[in-house]
């Protein structure tokens, strides 16, 4: 009974496609290399494919720095926006958790930007997208010849299920949670490794000096 009931409530959650909850800004594209850009123009840092992680992972720490004159008004990140990466390789959301300034991303980069996080956590909606179903549904619209992408028209397509604002926040808080654990256990087993090489080192230059 407790089954059927929870099935049923389940199937109550309301789905909405990604256009209506956010949205979708394309990357901007540069007709030559940022390096080589404007040297007289505005400072920026640029956000990358290689600046996105295989696990979602914003790297702030890498993050280029451009001098460019934009021709049109173009959209800085702000706290909350997600990046996409809609390559096969890395086809993962970022969240941008942090406060950020004159930052700007590239092509085939793309920003969400939800209209209303009363409505839609941007926790949440990284979490989905990065969960295992979307990313079956993701891979199944990938387009092209020797580098498999994403369309952004397709991506806004798809529909997701937008649970209350409590549930999500629960969700995205055990998700963190999760990420946290797991980069702790990273720590620890670089750090295990760190400590047996000490002493096998250690070993080795106690025979040596014997």
């Amino acid at each position: 009974m407790c089954y059927n009931k929870y099935s049923n409530a389940n199937m109550m959650v309301p789905k909405k496609k990604i256009k209506d909850i956010a949205e979708l800004i394309l990357g901007h594209t540069f007709r030559v290399s940022p390096r080589g850009v404007n040297k007289s123009g505005d400072l920026f840092s640029l956000v990358q494919v290689r600046d996105i992680s295989t696990n979602g992972e914003l790297l702030l720490n890498q993050l280029e720095t451009i001098s460019h004159k934009f021709s049109k008004s173009i959209d800085l990140l702000e706290r909350g926006d997600l990046i996409f990466c809609p390559r096969e390789h890395k086809l993962v959301a970022a969240l941008v958790g942090d406060e950020i300034h004159n930052t700007v991303i590239s092509a085939p980069l793309i920003l969400i930007r939800v209209h209303c996080q009363q409505t839609v956590k941007p926790e949440y909606l990284q979490l989905i997208l990065n969960s295992n179903l979307i990313q079956r549904k993701l891979t199944q619209l990938l387009v092209g010849t020797s580098i498999l992408t994403l369309q952004k028209s397709d991506l806004e397509e798809i529909e997701l299920p937008i649970p209350p604002i409590d549930k999500q926040d629960l969700l995205a808080r055990i998700y963190n949670y999760s990420k946290q654990e797991r980069k702790l256990r990273d720590s620890l087993y670089e750090l295990k490794n760190m400590e047996r090489e000490a002493i096998v080192n250690q070993s080795l230059e106690s025979l040596l000096v014997a």
